[in-house]
């Protein structure tokens, strides 16, 4: 629905990123393995007709290796990709929540380690629908370590993004909406946090700062869904 994210689209959705060989005009790939078996599902719904709820569950594990031969030799990646989602639903209310664990691990032709990531991510999602009112809550909280002499990034870094909205229809069929959004990025070369709030179509409060809060990373996570559900929109 645009009314639960305009006029704040979610910070860091538009990053672009190339990978480009300046030692040579063309470059050859194959693929090795690659293995993404269905999910793993389980689903039930309760029988109490005035109270029906929904609750269901998936995980699921890819991987895939392959090469590629550039003027930096021949390169092997191995990615794998894990992921649980859990939801509860109910005719008023979302509570969902995506865990996914990502690996990479970049090797050159003699088996030595050129770049290594290691990437945990939570992903909330939650809504509330009462008295003609919808609030959405998300969020996305994601850890990475990287290592190897291949990695630019820094070695340690935690990205934190919430995102709480709410639509009310009002008198005469009109809506009113307000988002609220917070960024926190913390590394070892730098932090930087953003917290911007929005009326309908205007900007009430955009406030940003690059101060490093000790220990944010670690007291945040799992937090994000209460702190949401706290906040007070416009």
């Amino acid at each position: 629905h645009p009314l639960l994210w305009r006029p704040i689209a979610p910070i860091g959705s538009f990053n672009l990123h190339l990978w480009l060989d300046p030692g040579g005009t063309s470059t050859t790939a194959g693929l090795v393995s690659y293995a993404a078996p269905p999910a793993n599902t389980t689903s039930s719904k309760s029988d109490d007709p005035v109270d029906t709820h929904y609750h269901a569950t998936a995980n699921r594990l890819v991987s895939a290796t392959g090469w590629v031969k550039s003027s930096y030799g021949n390169i092997t990646t191995n990615a794998t990709r894990t992921f649980a989602l859990e939801y509860l639903l109910t005719f008023e209310t979302l509570d969902l929540t995506i865990v996914a664990d990502t690996g990479v691990v970049a090797t050159d032709g003699a088996g030595g380690v050129l770049y290594s990531a290691q990437t945990h991510g939570n992903f909330p999602l939650g809504w509330v629908y009462q008295q003609n009112s919808l609030t959405v809550t998300h969020g996305l909280e994601e850890t990475t370590v990287a290592a190897g002499q291949w990695s630019s990034a820094p070695p340690y870094q935690s990205l934190r993004i919430t995102q709480s909205s709410l639509v009310e229809d009002e008198e005469g069929g009109g809506k009113s909406w307000g988002v609220r959004q917070t960024y926190r990025y913390n590394a070892t070369d730098g932090c930087y946090f953003r917290n911007v709030t929005s009326s309908n179509y205007s900007v009430v409060s955009d406030h940003s700062n690059e101060f490093c809060v000790k220990g944010a990373a670690s007291a945040e996570v799992g937090a994000v869904t209460a702190a949401l559900l706290a906040m007070n929109l416009p």
